[in-house]
């Protein structure tokens, strides 16, 4: 709740300091034109140019992208706060709890370098790693017994994930485009893009256990039913329409006869031929 009230604390004084520099601006403004009519060109001029500086620093959330992101990530990240997992002093729990002490770190971290990057393509790449992240910290909370499984994503695709978006923004700062930072920019860009994948894997392996035991559940249930003489009627599977049969298509003969009997009928015979499409019956 504190939290909360912080944040909104902040983004209120925020919209206030910058209203205000909008306000003072605008009236500069109107004092520079009342000068140039007045015959005041220098001072007004002067005026003028102050006033739109301020209203363009003062509203600059509306129509600057990097600072209208920035104020967006902020509100759609949450930082976690440390908890503690189990009792006890035994060498397990307290393994356990460094682990899990190192991921809401390593997360909070990379909170920290999203914040404060301009690279709109990586932010969105980071905030789908931290949608994840951010499930499987609430999951090793709940489930601390199943924390060990997540090792890798722990200590190596957080960890990196961590590290190389640092050395992106601290590239980033420093407002260089040599070919060589350039180059290395992009490689990290593209190494992050897969990391969701990796967090996805990682998430699943902590879920196999959970999985097994539903699937363990309902078979039971299936059993217990099945004994008590209850069929699980499942919707039968609609079947899959038949083609039709294709017609029979004779072409061995051209011609047909108004006497379908008669034998040896021909140019001499005297039967008379009615002519038909090939492709008719």
């Amino acid at each position: 709740m504190s939290d909360f009230i912080e944040k909104l604390l902040r983004k209120g004084f925020f919209i206030l300091v910058n209203a205000l520099l909008a306000m003072v601006g605008i009236v500069l403004c109107f004092v520079g034109a009342g000068g140039l009519i007045m015959g005041e060109p220098l001072l007004s001029l002067a005026a003028v140019a102050a006033g739109l500086g301020l209203s363009a620093f003062g509203t600059r959330w509306f129509w600057y992208p990097a600072v209208r992101r920035k104020h967006g990530t902020e509100s759609s990240l949450q930082d976690f706060k440390p908890a503690s997992l189990a009792a006890g002093s035994s060498q397990a729990a307290e393994f356990t709890q460094e682990c899990y002490d190192k991921a809401v770190a390593d997360y909070n971290r990379l909170n920290s370098v999203i914040r404060s990057l301009e690279d709109a393509e990586l932010c969105r790449q980071l905030e789908k790693m931290q949608d994840i992240a951010g499930k499987m910290l609430l999951y090793m909370k709940e489930n601390p017994d199943r924390i060990s499984l997540a090792e890798r994503f722990i200590n190596y695709y957080q960890d990196r994930a961590v590290v190389l978006s640092s050395q992106f923004l601290e590239f980033e700062q420093m407002k260089l485009e040599t070919p060589e930072i350039t180059e290395i920019k992009a490689k990290t860009k593209r190494t992050l893009a897969a990391f969701d994948e990796a967090y996805t894997a990682q998430f699943s392996s902590m879920l196999s256990n959970k999985v097994m035991e539903i699937e363990s559940e309902l078979k039971v249930a299936e059993q217990i039913m099945s004994d008590a003489g209850i069929q699980n009627q499942a919707a039968p599977e609609t079947a899959s329409p038949q083609p039709a049969e294709a017609p029979d298509f004779r072409i061995d003969r051209p011609f047909d006869t108004e006497k379908p009997d008669a034998a040896g009928c021909g140019r001499n015979t005297g039967c008379r031929h009615k002519p038909r499409g090939r492709f008719q019956r």
